[in-house]
C-alpha cells in the first residue's frame, strides 16, 4: 500500500486571522488599531489602483490596448475605501458595478478567508505592535 502525504497549502494571513489576534488583546485596542490603518490600506489600495496593479502587485490582465486601467471616468477608483466602524475594518464600494469590478481585476482582498497583500499585513501588524507598546507604557 502506498503511503499518502498530505499536501498543505499555505494561505497567507487572513482577515479572519487578524480580527481574531486584535479581540484576544481587548476591544479598545482593536479599536484604534482599526482607526488608524483603515486610511493607511486605503491609500495603499488607491496606489497600487493607479499604478495598474491589483491588491498583490501584479499587472492588471491585458485589454485591447494594454493593461486594463478602469479610469474612463474615475467613478470606479472614488468609489471604494476603507472605514473603521468601532473594531472592524469594513470596506467602502459606492458604485453598483464595483462588487463585479473588484473581484474581476482583484482590486481588493474578497471574503474573510482571503491571503491580505504582505505589505497591508506588515502596516497592520506595524500599527498593532505601537498601539500595543503606547497602552503598555500608559
Amino acid at each position: 500500500m502506498a503511503s499518502s502525504k498530505k499536501v498543505i497549502k499555505f494561505r497567507g494571513t487572513s482577515l479572519r486571522d487578524i480580527k481574531e489576534r486584535l479581540h484576544r488583546h481587548g476591544v479598545l485596542t482593536a479599536q484604534e488599531v482599526a482607526a488608524r490603518v483603515a486610511p493607511m490600506i486605503e491609500s495603499m489600495a488607491h496606489a497600487d489602483f493607479d499604478a495598474g496593479r491589483n491588491c498583490y502587485g501584479d499587472v492588471r490582465a491585458l485589454g485591447k490596448y494594454g493593461p486594463v486601467t478602469l479610469r474612463r471616468t474615475g467613478r470606479m477608483r472614488a468609489s471604494f475605501g476603507f472605514d473603521a466602524v468601532g473594531s472592524t475594518i469594513r470596506s467602502r464600494l459606492l458604485a453598483d458595478y464595483a462588487k463585479y469590478m473588484i473581484g474581476r481585476f482583484k482590486i481588493l482582498p474578497i471574503g474573510d478567508r482571503t491571503a491580505i497583500p504582505v505589505k497591508w499585513r506588515r502596516a497592520i501588524d506595524d500599527v498593532f505592535h505601537a498601539v500595543v507598546f503606547e497602552r503598555g507604557a500608559a
